[in-house]
C-alpha cells in the first residue's frame, strides 16, 4: 500500500484498519488506517489512543480527535472516540473483505466479489449468500466458511455498536462474544436476558459497567433485579474484604447510591422507631404504608403509598417473618422474596 501525505487536518474521518503497530499493557493502541474515500490512490495515516483498543485489521472505523506531530514519528491522529461502522464505499468494502476478517476470502477473491456485486456486496453476503456461487473460485465448501465467518463478524459488530452507544470499551465486546459463543449461547440474548450476569461471567466487568448495560437494555431503574444485583455486588465485595456481614445502614446507603427508592415498615410504631434508629432512614408501620390516603379510593377499594408511587418498594420488616417486595402492582397481596435484611 502506497503511503502518501495524510488528508487535510480535521477532527473526524472514516477509514479501514490496515494493521496494528503496537498495543501496550494499558490499552494504548497505535495502528495504520487506510482512508476510506474514493481517491484513486490508497492513503494511510497513523492513529493513536486508548479508544482504538480492540480494533482489528479490516474493521471500518469512524474516528474523532486531533492531529498532532510526534517529535520522532511525525504526524499522527490522536483519537478521542472510535466508532465501528460498516464499510460504506466500494473501496472500503474491498479492503474489509481482503483483510482476512471473513475467513475464506483473500485479496484476489475480494476483488472478484466486489467487481461482480459492486456496492451491493455486503447486502448479498448478508441476505443472499448463495449468489456468491456466481463468482469464480467460490464453491459450496468455501461458501459455507464465508457464511459462517460473516455471521460471527456480524454478531461482534452488533455487540460493539450497542456497547459503543453507552461508552463500553470495544475489547469488552470481544470478551463478551468469546465467552458466550464458547458456551453455545447467543451473546446478544444473554445480555438482554440478564445483564448483571456479566459481572460473574466476564473478567473486567463490574457492577457499575453491568448496570450501565442493564439500564440501556431497558431494565427498570427501581426493579427487583437491579436492587438484588446491587446487594449481591456489595455482599461479594464485603466477603472479599474479609467481612462476614454488613449493617443495614450500609445496605440502605447502597440503595440510595444506586438511586433505588425504598420504604421501611414494621408491624408496630415502636418497632418502626427502632428501625429508624438502627438505619438512619424514615420508617413507618405497615398499616400506614398500605392504608389509603384520606379521600382516595382505587379500583381495588383502596389506594396507598405503593400505588401512588411509580416504583417497586423493598420493605424490611422487624418481625421474624421474611421481608417482602411490595410494588404498586403487588400492594394488595405482597409476596415474599429472598431475605435481604431485618432490623434487630
Amino acid at each position: 500500500m502506497t503511503v502518501l501525505p495524510s488528508p487535510p487536518p480535521g477532527d473526524r474521518f472514516d477509514g479501514v484498519v490496515d494493521h496494528l503497530v503496537h498495543v501496550t499493557y494499558d490499552h494504548h493502541t497505535i495502528l495504520r488506517l487506510a482512508i476510506a474515500d474514493d481517491a484513486p490512490t490508497s492513503r494511510t495515516v497513523t492513529a493513536v489512543g486508548k479508544a482504538l483498543f480492540g480494533a482489528q485489521p479490516g474493521e471500518s472505523l469512524r474516528l474523532t480527535g486531533t492531529w498532532i506531530n510526534h517529535r520522532r514519528y511525525g504526524r499522527q491522529f490522536k483519537t478521542e472516540t472510535c466508532e465501528r461502522t460498516w464499510p460504506a464505499t466500494l473501496r472500503a468494502i474491498r479492503l474489509y473483505l481482503a483483510s482476512g476478517m471473513i475467513h475464506g476470502i483473500g485479496k484476489t477473491l475480494a476483488t472478484a466479489i466486489t467487481t461482480h456485486f459492486g456496492e451491493q456486496t455486503l447486502h448479498v453476503i448478508d441476505t443472499e449468500p448463495q449468489r456468491l456461487l456466481q463468482v469464480h473460485g467460490i464453491g459450496p465448501t468455501r461458501l459455507e466458511r464465508i457464511t459462517q465467518a460473516w455471521r460471527t463478524q456480524k454478531t461482534i459488530a452488533e455487540i460493539m455498536v450497542f456497547l459503543q452507544g453507552i461508552n463500553i470499551p470495544a475489547h469488552l465486546a470481544v470478551k463478551i462474544h468469546q465467552t458466550y459463543t464458547k458456551a453455545d449461547q447467543d451473546p446478544i440474548e444473554a445480555i438482554r436476558r440478564n445483564p448483571y450476569q456479566l459481572c460473574r461471567d466476564i473478567h473486567g466487568i463490574g457492577f457499575e459497567t453491568a448496570d450501565r448495560i442493564a439500564l440501556a437494555t431497558g431494565i427498570p431503574k427501581h426493579s427487583n433485579q437491579r436492587l438484588q444485583a446491587a446487594l449481591l455486588h456489595t455482599l461479594t465485595q464485603a466477603r472479599s474484604n474479609g467481612d462476614c456481614h454488613l449493617p443495614q445502614r450500609v445496605l440502605l446507603a447502597l440503595a440510595d447510591h444506586a438511586g433505588i427508592t425504598f420504604a421501611l415498615a414494621a408491624p408496630t410504631g415502636k418497632a418502626a422507631k427502632r428501625m429508624e434508629e438502627a438505619t438512619g432512614h424514615t420508617a413507618m408501620t405497615v398499616h400506614r404504608l398500605i392504608r389509603p390516603p384520606l379521600g382516595r379510593t382505587s379500583l381495588t377499594g383502596h389506594s396507598n403509598l405503593l400505588e401512588d408511587a411509580d416504583w417497586r418498594t423493598p420493605t424490611w420488616s422487624s418481625s421474624t417473618k421474611p421481608p417482602y417486595w411490595m410494588s404498586n402492582s403487588q400492594s394488595s397481596s405482597p409476596q415474599p422474596s429472598a431475605p435481604a435484611a431485618t432490623s434487630s
